[in-house]
């Protein structure tokens, strides 16, 4: 069972003290560029919107805020710098007073399925450091969103739930199965959202957490 104060999507504190070793030995060249990158973005604004964005920003944004937040955890519990939290507080703010996607849009793009994962692995990592009534907002919009992304996936109304041999279905169908593991201390209708059913049955999160399709 996940804990509301311990990450366990990315990494866990048990593991912490290997990756830190591996982070200055095995693995610094890659830990080294991780951290640059945070730091070459310490000076960055998120946007103040998202949704009514064109292509490409709209999508680049998505994907860059993701890796924003899961790099910024990454680096946080193995570095210690509070920097990373900062950043990634900042970023999930303006996301959250911005709010969640409209049906129309959650419904039309798979690319929803980043902000989900940005949202989900935000609290997953930070839910123990951030304000608590932060974190709450956070997981109201997460709850809303994975919900909504559901929904479409079951009833087949969202243009990506049937596209089984492309990204446009997996990807959500990934985001969906992560936002549901983020919610279940939270959320208690996210056990029930883990498998989702259509025409063709689609498991996020089999017993072995892998993705599969039956028809």
């Amino acid at each position: 069972m996940l804990s509301e104060s311990e990450p366990g999507l990315i990494l866990h504190p048990g593991e912490l003290d290997a990756l830190r070793r591996r982070s200055e030995a095995s693995h610094a060249r890659f830990y080294q560029a991780l951290v640059g990158d945070l730091e070459g973005r310490l000076g960055e604004e998120p946007p103040g919107d998202l949704w009514s964005l064109e292509e490409p920003d709209y999508s680049n944004l998505l994907e860059v805020c993701f890796s924003l937040v899961v790099n910024c955890g990454i680096a946080y519990h193995v570095g210690g710098d509070d920097r990373w939290r900062g950043l990634a507080e900042r970023w999930l703010r303006r996301w959250v007073e911005v709010g969640g996607a409209s049906s129309e849009q959650g419904m039309g793009s798979y690319l929803v399925a980043f902000h989900v994962m940005a949202l989900a692995y935000g609290v997953d990592l930070f839910s123990g450091v951030l304000p608590e009534d932060f974190v709450g907002r956070v997981v109201a919009v997460l709850t809303e969103e994975t919900g909504m992304m559901v929904e479409g996936m079951e009833t087949g109304e969202s243009e990506w739930s049937r596209r089984y041999l492309y990204h446009d279905c997996w990807v959500p169908v990934f985001g969906i199965g992560i936002g549901c593991l983020a919610l279940l201390p939270y959320e208690p209708r996210a056990e029930a959202w883990r498998v989702v059913s259509g025409e063709g049955k689609v498991y996020p999160f089999t017993g072995a957490g892998t993705v599969c399709i039956e028809d």
